[in-house]
């Protein structure tokens, strides 16, 4: 199994899912400057391209791009995606939440 590139921090923020077969409101649950884990209702498959969205403190909503790297599909449904070259406006928003600094 591969390991993460950073370590994720527990987060709780509202997000929009975009992926092949669903679309719809999650939960960012933890957060890395290269990934998140989202729970949401259902899960989309391991290599899929999707785009989450989420607002800034300034309400202009945020992009981050990325391709889901493993789903879980029982239980605590959700995915966990790997950001793929997040714009600095991305990265300073991940960094803002973030509890160390980056």
């Amino acid at each position: 199994m591969q390991r993460r590139r950073d370590r994720r921090y527990p987060v709780s923020i509202p997000a929009r899912f975009a992926g092949p077969g669903w679309e719809g409101q999650g939960s960012i649950l933890n957060l890395s400057t290269s990934g998140a884990f989202v729970a949401a209702p259902r899960a989309v498959s391991v290599g899929s391209s999707c785009v989450l969205e989420v607002r800034s403190e300034e309400d202009a909503i945020i992009t981050l791009e990325g391709f889901v790297r493993h789903a879980i599909h029982r239980g605590d449904r959700g995915m966990g995606v790997e950001f793929t070259g997040p714009t600095p406006e991305a990265i300073r928003w991940i960094r803002n939440r973030l509890p160390v600094p980056h």
